[in-house]
């Protein structure tokens, strides 16, 4: 199955065959299903403390991405917390966009670092983050 330019999500005991379209989850906002927004894929977790013999930084590590809505329903930000339960750090498999703006299937630990308190059903600020992501 070639999901082509999507965001998707699997357990880890799913593997990588178990990838979802976020837009067959994340179905409670908007009915054709929503993306988070476009945000930085970084291709390295830290900058070394000390430059290069040329006085260049050094990127190192692994590469780390964020996904962010504005906001989501209640309903579909339980569907995220699913894939982390007690939204403790957890492996995942997911598709994301890269740096260049290609997509590339990753496995990540994910964590929901941030969404405000439900108002009317309604989260704002979902951020979920995913660091040290090795390609698949």
């Amino acid at each position: 199955m070639s999901l082509g330019n999507v965001y998707a999500i699997a357990t880890q005991a799913a593997g990588v065959a178990g990838l979802t379209d976020l837009r067959t989850l994340i179905v409670n906002t908007d009915p054709g299903g929503i993306a988070p927004n476009p945000t930085p894929f970084t291709p390295w977790s830290e900058i070394l403390p000390d430059p290069d013999l040329n006085g260049a930084e050094i990127p190192a590590g692994l590469a780390r991405c964020t996904w962010e809505w504005a906001f989501l329903f209640k309903a579909d930000v339980d569907v995220l917390l699913g894939f982390t339960p007690n939204n403790v750090p957890t492996a995942v498999f997911i598709r994301t966009r890269q740096y260049d703006g290609s997509f590339a299937n990753f496995a990540a630990t994910m964590q929901i670092t941030r969404y405000d308190p439900p108002v009317l059903k309604q989260c704002k600020n979902v951020k979920v983050e995913f660091v040290a992501l090795v390609p698949q």
